[in-house]
């Protein structure tokens, strides 16, 4: 988020503006999720209902940078299609359900496989169906956004498969559940990432605007 303010002038009145709400409301859902897992550790859903929130906020951003991005209609209406039955899906089970865990975490594997999926595509059009042979991907924000994406939801959708089968016995790495391990290492990578793609955000759109 850091990131995001300090090159705020240059990704306003951009898509890459709502960086910056994102980031501030998935920092604060972390911040909440932690402090009701220490102080209402018995709780029927623990601090679930917390991070679906979180979740959902991230499928919406990402669903909407995807769409953005893309230039096929067909991959827009992709996008847009599958983001809506996510996110219709994961309010469903807060709004009607008084226990969801298991739903929720199967929710987001499948919102994972998709992500993937659409980053998959991006990257197809990239390297396969693009004839521009003189762009350096290295040098493309979303390129970095993408691959911050790919990274962070396959490593974790297949640890939260495994879910149902770890929560029994769980596997720990350094006194640290399997299941919370990857995501804060993956966590690293995605925001890593993303903090790549801001600060390229500057040089790539003003080379995009005097090659238009």
């Amino acid at each position: 988020m850091l990131a995001a303010l300090y090159n705020l002038k240059h990704i306003r009145n951009t898509r890459y503006f709502y960086f910056i709400p994102f980031l501030a409301f998935t920092l604060l859902g972390e911040f909440g999720g932690s402090h009701f897992a220490k102080y209402y550790a018995d709780y029927v859903t623990g601090n679930t209902h917390i991070y679906l929130w979180v979740v959902v906020f991230g499928f919406i951003f990402f669903g909407y940078q995807f769409y953005e991005i893309f230039q096929s209609k067909l991959w827009k209406w992709i996008t847009a299609v599958g983001t809506t039955l996510l996110v219709l899906a994961m309010l469903s089970y807060f709004c009607f359900l008084p226990v969801y865990i298991q739903l929720y975490f199967n929710t987001y594997v499948i919102g994972g496989f998709f992500l993937c999926c659409i980053s998959c595509a991006y990257m197809y059009q990239q390297f396969i169906v693009s004839d521009d042979y003189e762009t350096n991907l290295f040098h493309v924000p979303d390129f970095w956004l993408v691959m911050g994406i790919l990274l962070f939801y396959v490593g974790n959708s297949i640890s939260f498969a495994l879910h149902y089968f770890l929560k029994g016995e769980p596997i720990m790495i350094w006194g640290v559940k399997i299941y919370h391990f990857f995501p804060r290492v993956l966590s690293v990578f995605l925001y890593g990432f993303i903090t790549v793609a801001i600060f390229l955000w500057k040089k790539y759109r003003e080379k995009s605007l005097s090659a238009s």
